[in-house]
């Protein structure tokens, strides 16, 4: 055996020959579902609300958004 031929892991290659590279195949993988993860997860166009709207009520009374309602009186006796 050459210089040139020689490999510091025969048995990693022989296995790599055989079998094909797992270790590659797998971080190819991990890698594009990476990619694919952080365009699902992708937040930037969303807008937030500021400000929150009254509700819809079927008999044409409008309701005030929920942070406006009063809450009724405790009543323990």
């Amino acid at each position: 055996m050459t210089a040139s031929s020689a490999s510091s892991t025969p048995i990693y290659d022989l296995l790599i020959t055989e079998r094909g590279n797992a270790v590659a195949e797998c971080r190819d993988v991990a890698q594009q579902t990476k990619e694919t993860a952080r365009s699902a997860l992708d937040w930037t166009g969303v807008h937030t609300v500021t400000e929150e709207r009254a509700a819809f009520s079927a008999f044409d009374r409008v309701k005030p958004p929920r942070s406006e309602t009063s809450l009724p009186p405790n009543t323990t006796a």
